[in-house]
């Protein structure tokens, strides 16, 4: 009987860990939050989730407002090896003089749809 409840638990264990296992919590962050026309500045979104071979697909509302002159991206282990923290960086360009809305980032993982923080610069 002991046995038969321990064997239960550890399956709805497992099933509840599976199912959170594909979280993803994203940060969008700027150093400035003062752009002026044609100044260049560095958008970065940190991305935490589990382990996996490829960084999800983000989309970012209000990029169509900058130039877009490069972009980068680099994964790095979490320690314990349960957590994967992708760093994508945008080198951006404004594009006219204003008040700027950034974000959210989406990403959709499974079924469900992942958003960031929204930023105005």
């Amino acid at each position: 009987m002991v046995k038969r409840i321990l064997f239960i638990f550890l399956c709805l264990t497992s099933i509840a860990t599976a199912q959170t296992g594909n979280q993803l919590l994203m940060t969008l962050k700027v150093e400035d939050s003062t752009v002026r026309w044609q100044d260049d500045f560095l958008l970065t979104l940190e991305v935490y989730g589990a382990p996996s071979e490829k960084s999800p697909m983000v989309t970012i509302e209000g990029m169509d407002q900058f130039r877009l002159n490069s972009q980068g991206k680099n994964l790095l282990q979490v320690p314990g090896g349960k957590t994967v923290k992708w760093i994508l960086t945008y080198n951006l360009t404004a594009i006219q003089d204003g008040t700027f809305k950034v974000g959210p980032a989406r990403a959709k993982v499974e079924d469900h749809i992942y958003s960031s923080n929204t930023l105005f610069i």
